[in-house]
C-alpha cells in the first residue's frame, strides 16, 4: 500500500549502506523492515569515541528473509510498505553484479509496482552516468558493475515510464558512503 502508515522495507539491509539506512529511520521513529539473504540484521557498527548508544525499538524494527534474486520473496517482503530503500550491491557473499545491481533492481522495482508501494529508491552510484570517468573505469573492473547499475537503473525507469504519480522512484547516485572520521571537516564552520 502507498499508504504514509507502512513501513520502509530496506533491500540489503544487513551491508555497510543498508544498516545506515535502518538505523537511520529507526532513529527517526519510522517503522522499518530490514529485508536480508540472511534472515538477521545487526545495528552498524559505531565509532568506539561515539558516545550515543542505539537502541533498537523492537515496535518499530521487523526482519524479513528476503533474496533479492527471489521476485516471490521480493513481493511478500515489500507487502504493505510505503517505501522500499534498495542498498543491496555484488559481493562475494552475495551474488554477482548482473544478479544483484541490475536484475535485483529492477525485480524490486517490479515488486514495488505489483504490490503498490508508493515510492522506490535505488541507491546506486554517480559513476554510473559517467563511463568515462576513473571511478567508473576503476570499479567497473569488478564483474562490470558500473555497467550493471547502469543497466538496472534504466530497467527501473523502463518500469516506471508510464506509471501514474502514485507509484514513483529516485536513483541517489552517491559519490562514495563512508561514515564520518573523527575530525573530519563535514561542511562549512
Amino acid at each position: 500500500s502507498s499508504s504514509g502508515t507502512g513501513p520502509i522495507a530496506i533491500v540489503g539491509a544487513s551491508g555497510r549502506t543498508g544498516a545506515l539506512c535502518v538505523a537511520s529511520c529507526l532513529q527517526r521513529g519510522i517503522p522499518v523492515r530490514a529485508l536480508t539473504r540472511s534472515g538477521s540484521w545487526s545495528p552498524p557498527a559505531t565509532d568506539a569515541a561515539d558516545e550515543s548508544t542505539f537502541a533498537v525499538d523492537s515496535e518499530l524494527l521487523s526482519i524479513h528473509k528476503c533474496d533479492a534474486r527471489d521476485l516471490a520473496a521480493l513481493e511478500a517482503g515489500v507487502a504493505g510498505c510505503r517505501g522500499v530503500i534498495y542498498t543491496a550491491s555484488a559481493s562475494k557473499k552475495g551474488g554477482n553484479a548482473k544478479a544483484i545491481d541490475n536484475e535485483a533492481v529492477v525485480a524490486t522495482g517490479d515488486a514495488c509496482l505489483a504490490k503498490g508501494v508508493g515510492r522506490y529508491v535505488v541507491i546506486s552510484s554517480t559513476a554510473t552516468t559517467r563511463p568515462k570517468s576513473l571511478g567508473y573505469l576503476f570499479t567497473n573492473v569488478y564483474q562490470n558493475i558500473m555497467a550493471e547499475k547502469r543497466r538496472g537503473e534504466l530497467g527501473v525507469m523502463s518500469a516506471y515510464k508510464d506509471r501514474d504519480a502514485s507509484q514513483t522512484y529516485s536513483i541517489i547516485r552517491p559519490g562514495g558512503l563512508e561514515e564520518p572520521k573523527l575530525n573530519a571537516v563535514l561542511g562549512p564552520k
